[in-house]
Formats: C-alpha cells, structure tokens, sequence
C-alpha cells in the first residue's frame, strides 16, 4: 500500500521540479519576449545612431565650402566699398587741374603777378580758387584739405583750405599761414610725374600741422602736377581723404565672431580689433601682419582674392578669406576675415542636436512598439507551452 503512494509523490515532485527549472518550456515565452523587445530597440537605436553621426558628418563637410565662399563675399563687398569711398578722387583732380581759374593762376604767376590774357590778378585767381575748392569742401565730406603747391620760393603753398573752421567747417587759410613742403615725399613724387599722371599716397596719419583738426587722422593724399603754358613744372595740387568714415564702416561690420582687418603693402594693420596694433609702424611699434598671416603674404600687390581653411589645436576647422582694394586706382590695400571654428560648427551643432532628439523619440516609440510586439508574437508560443 505504501509503494504506491510513494511513486505518485515522487512523479509530484519531478513534476514539480521540472516547472521549476530554468529551462522548462513554462519560462520560454516571457525570456522570448524580453529578447525580441531588446533586439528590436537596439536595431532601432544602432540605425538612428548611424544615419545621425552620416548626417552631422555630411553636413559638416558641406558648410566648410559655403561659410568659406559666404566670408569670401563679405570681403570683397567690404574691399569694394573702400574703392568706391574714393573712386572720384581722380575724376576731381584731372577736373581741377583743367579749370580756368588754375590756369589764370599759373599764367599770372608766371607773367609776375598779372594775367596777360585778361589782366587778372594772381592773388584775385587765388581768392577764385580758394572759393571754389571750399564749396568742394563743403559738398564732399570725404575731403579734409586741398592745396595747390607751388614750385616757387622754396615750394611754398599758394592755396591752402581744409577743415579748421568751427565745427570742422571749410576754412580758407590766409597767406601767412601757408607752408613750405619742399621737403614733402608726396611733392617731391608728384612734381616728377608727367602731365595727366596721379600720385596716391599710403593712408597715413595726418598731423594737425598738416591742417587737419584732429592729430591722428588716418589721411589718403591724391596729388596731380601742374604744368606751364611752355610745359615747365609749375607745381601741384593735392588733395588730402579723410578715411575715418571708410575704416569705421569696416570695425563695424559684423562678421558672426569672426574678425576683420585692413592691412597694407608695407605690413601695417590699418584696422585691427587692438586699437593700439593700427599704424604700427609711424607710432613706433611696428607690426607686420604678414607674420600673422603668412599663407597670404605671396598675395600682396596682386588682385587676388583668395581663402584657407585651417584646422585648430583640437582639429576643429577654422578659415579666414583676403581681398584687395586699389584705392584710387594705385594704393593697394586688402581686407582679412577671419572665421573662428564656431561658424563652421552651428548649422551641423543644430542638425546634430535635432537628430538626438529624433534619435530619442525613434527610441521610445520602436520600445513601446517592440513590447507590444513581442507579446503578440509569444503569446500564442505560452499558450502552446501551457
């Protein structure tokens, strides 16, 4: 009688045991559906990662070409701003040089202080002069000083206005103020050239003994040479360019964190973010933005426009683009824009922080539909099992 119910209580226990253990078929269904769910999110996941580090990739290599050619257009906007601040220097002086009342000035001169054509004065020439040159003055802000220099009595000043009135009003100054400049590289340079050729000067710091109202007024001097009826050197006028207005517009041209310079032939910073670096060489600090930017110091006199890419300490990109300007057809001087790895980084940062959002959300929804799933597929499997 015992036999028996030892056996059943025996086949209870194997029963039992055998629902128990790991890896019965009753545990099948449940690690079944974890398993598909995790596979299903992480295939999910790997895609999204993947086509979102392709995209940023992509696309990082794609904005490095547009902010290059986008800053290389802001250069050569800027440097044909600067020529055309200047552009009718030239027109003005060939038109001067050619005016009746020079010329009246020049034969009265010359014929020892009366005019033999009409018996016009030279000091009444001069007076004509000084008016009309002052009514330029008056309509052109960009002129800060015009002078007719004459060969004469140790290269004295004939005419002289500038901006030394009230206010920087146009100022006729009186015949004992008027200086020799002999001694000027700008009158030995044009009174050498031959009729219907232009002097331009570099933009240099113009003193308040030179006429001007302010100290240090970064100054462009266009010069033409005068001529005698016979052909003789008789002198020169020049004119003097106020290019403050000019350079401020380019400090104060955005460029998206990146910088902006002017620079010179000679090396000089004419517009630096450090106030102190411009006009290094006549403060007695010189600089040379070539040491700077030497990638670009082949590319002086030339009318090259031109831009490189470089790379930072951490790899990052980063570019800066020049262009040349020829003011008044001779001077040349150039722009540099610099762009800092920020600029090449914001639209791919953008993307990039877009794409982990809808990295994020792809996630969350293939978790919620890889559950769902899952039990779909292991349910009828549990039920077979059971």
């Amino acid at each position: 009688m015992s036999a028996p119910a030892t056996d059943n209580e025996g086949s209870a226990a194997s029963g039992q045991i055998g629902r128990d253990r790991p890896g019965s078929p009753a545990s099948i269904p449940l690690s079944l559906a974890t398993r598909l769910a995790i596979a299903m999110i992480l295939l999910v996941a790997v895609t999204v990662a993947a086509v979102g580090w392709l995209g940023f990739r992509n696309t990082t290599q794609a904005v490095i070409p547009r902010v290059l050619e986008r800053v290389e257009a802001q250069s050569r906007l800027l440097a044909t701003n600067l020529e055309t601040y200047v552009a009718g220097v030239r027109g003005d002086l060939i038109g001067y040089r050619a005016a009746a009342a020079i010329n009246g000035l020049i034969r009265a001169h010359v014929g020892g202080g009366i005019d033999p054509s009409d018996g016009v004065s030279e000091q009444t020439w001069r007076e004509r002069i000084a008016t009309r040159l002052a009514a330029e003055i008056e309509a052109k802000p960009i002129y800060a000083q015009f002078r007719i220099i004459g060969i004469d009595d140790d290269q004295r000043e004939l005419v002289r206005v500038d901006r030394s009135g009230p206010d920087g009003a146009a100022r006729i100054v009186p015949g004992n103020e008027l200086e020799r400049k002999g001694e000027r590289t700008y009158f030995q340079d044009t009174i050498r050239l031959t009729p219907g050729e232009i002097y331009v000067s570099p933009i240099d710091l113009a003193t308040r003994k030179g006429g001007t109202t302010d100290s240090h007024v970064p100054t462009l001097r266009v010069a033409t040479p005068l001529f005698t009826p016979d052909g003789k050197p008789f002198g020169i006028i020049i004119a003097n360019i106020d290019m403050r207005p000019a350079l401020d517009h380019v400090r104060a041209t955005a460029n998206s964190g990146g910088e902006i310079y002017v620079v010179n032939s000679r090396g000089d910073y004419l517009v630096h973010p450090d106030h102190a670096l411009e006009f290094g060489s006549l403060r007695g600090h010189p600089t040379n933005w070539r040491d700077d930017f030497p990638f670009f110091s082949a590319l002086v006199g030339t009318s090259d426009v031109s831009t490189r890419l470089m790379t930072d300490g951490s790899g990052r990109p980063s570019g800066a683009a020049i262009a040349p300007a020829l003011l008044a057809g001779k001077e040349w001087i150039a722009i540099i824009v610099t762009i800092p790895p920020s600029v090449f980084g914001r639209v791919p940062a953008a993307i990039q922080q877009t794409s982990l959002l809808v990295g994020v959300l792809a996630v969350l929804a293939a978790a919620s539909l890889a559950v769902l799933l899952a039990r779909s597929l292991t349910r009828p499997i549990g039920r077979l099992t059971a």
